[in-house]
């Protein structure tokens, strides 16, 4: 019994640890690489400890940046994916 909750939790660590990317049907992986650029800037120049970002206010710090980031990627159109749910001409080029 105790070998079978092992594997069982062993398979969920693995499923959470899938890769996921960044991604919106039509664009290229160089404009996904440029709107997350975009959007890494824009949350590391924000410097008020209150900021509102895609009409949503923030306490703006490193533990939220990447909710930050998220934000404006979705703002943006995209979706995070599996990478291997990708298309398969997109699976060598997926942005993080």
């Amino acid at each position: 019994m105790k070998n079978l909750i092992l594997l069982l939790s062993l398979c969920a660590c693995l499923g959470c640890a899938t890769n996921r990317v960044w991604y919106q049907p039509g664009k290229d992986p160089q404009e996904t690489h440029q709107d997350l650029a975009g959007c890494r800037m824009a949350a590391n120049q924000v410097n008020n400890p209150f900021a509102m970002v895609n009409g949503w206010w923030f306490a703006a710090n490193e533990g939220n940046k990447k909710e930050l980031i998220k934000n404006c990627m979705e703002s943006k159109g995209y979706k995070r994916v599996r990478e291997s749910d990708l298309p398969k001409t997109l699976h060598s080029d997926a942005s993080q």
